[in-house]
């Protein structure tokens, strides 16, 4: 099995910088961009990519944070309620009495 790239990364990286004492993060909106594309980009060069994202899309909605996968916790709190929509389309409707 490989050893996906992620391995040898800060977690600041995937998670972002510590809020401070005040709650506020000590990120730029250009330095959260350029850390968030930085980690999609190494999540894609990933070959475990497709089961790290299945792994994450099987917690729960309010268990998601930061970037796995190649995608943002937004990103796959939308892919969870999604996939919860597709399967409420197709579950049968029980026959009421």
């Amino acid at each position: 099995m490989s050893t996906p790239p992620c391995t040898d990364t800060k977690l600041e990286l995937w998670f972002g910088p510590r809020p401070d004492a005040t709650g506020r993060t000590p990120e730029s909106r250009a330095e959260h961009k350029f850390r968030e594309s930085r980690a999609k980009s190494i999540c894609r060069s990933c070959p475990l990519l497709v089961g790290c994202l299945e792994n994450e899309l099987v917690r729960p909605i309010g268990h998601q944070f930061g970037i796995v996968a190649a995608t943002t916790a937004a990103e796959r709190r939308d892919m969870i309620r999604a996939r919860r929509a597709a399967a409420l389309a197709v579950a049968p409707v029980a026959a009421v009495a």
